[in-house]
C-alpha cells in the first residue's frame, strides 16, 4: 500500500479544503455537503495521469474511487489512453455532486462512453451518515438514471455479459429491502447512542 496525501481530482497543484464532520469519518470531503462540516486541512490536488506517470505504474486493472463527491472529477483525470481497466467501482449521490455541476447521470454516460456496461447498486436515501443503510437493488444500467435521492455504487464492466451475470449470481446471497424502514431503525438507534456518548464523554 502506498499512501500519498493528495486529492485526486481533474486539477493539477490546486490547493482546495477538505471538509471533516463529526457524523461519520468517512464523509471528508472537499465538497461540504451536510450542515456538520466543517474546515478541516488544506490539500492539493492530483491528476491520475499525472500520479501514475510518477509513480511508473505499468496498469490499471481495478479502479476503485470513493471521493464523496469528486468521483467524476477523478473520472476525468484518469489516463484513458494507457488503461483500460477489467473493472471500475465509484459512488453516486446527487446530494453530495449536483451543487457542484454534475449528476449520477453525467457518470454514468461517461463510463458508457469509455464502452462500459455499468451494474447499479442502489441503495435507499440515507436517512443519516455513520450508520447503517437498507440495500434496494442492483440493475444493469439501461439509460433508466436511478432517483436522485438514491445513492450507491456504479459497478463498471466491459463485458456486458458478465454485467448481467453478476447481477443474476448476486440475488443468490443479497437480500434487497424495499422498506427504508431498517435505515430509519439504525437511525435511531444511533441517535440513543450519539446523546449518551455525548452526556457521559468521560467513558469515551
Amino acid at each position: 500500500v502506498t499512501v500519498d496525501e493528495r486529492a485526486v481530482g481533474d486539477v493539477d497543484g490546486d490547493e482546495v479544503t477538505l471538509y471533516e464532520s463529526e457524523e461519520s469519518s468517512g464523509i471528508s470531503s472537499l465538497v461540504p455537503f451536510v450542515d456538520s462540516h466543517t474546515p478541516a486541512t488544506t490539500v492539493e490536488t492530483v491528476r491520475l495521469d499525472t500520479f501514475t506517470d510518477d509513480a511508473g505504474v505499468a496498469r490499471v486493472d481495478f479502479l476503485k474511487i470513493d471521493t464523496e463527491g469528486f468521483d467524476l472529477m477523478v473520472l476525468r483525470g484518469f489516463p484513458w489512453g494507457r488503461f483500460s481497466p477489467a473493472a471500475v467501482l465509484c459512488e453516486y449521490e446527487d446530494n453530495k455532486t449536483s451543487n457542484i455541476g454534475y449528476t449520477t447521470k453525467d457518470m454514468l454516460d461517461f463510463l458508457v462512453a469509455k464502452g462500459y456496461t455499468v451494474v447499479v447498486s442502489e441503495w435507499h436515501p440515507i436517512e443519516r451518515y455513520g450508520v447503517t443503510h437498507a440495500f434496494k437493488q442492483l440493475s444493469v444500467y439501461d439509460g433508466s438514471v436511478p432517483y436522485s435521492t438514491s445513492w450507491g455504487n456504479l459497478i463498471a464492466v466491459p463485458d456486458p455479459h458478465l454485467a448481467a451475470r453478476f447481477v443474476r449470481d448476486a440475488y443468490q446471497i443479497l437480500r434487497p429491502r424495499h422498506d427504508p424502514g431498517d435505515a430509519r431503525t439504525a437511525r435511531l438507534a444511533f441517535n440513543t447512542w450519539w446523546q449518551y456518548r455525548r452526556i457521559t464523554p468521560a467513558l469515551w
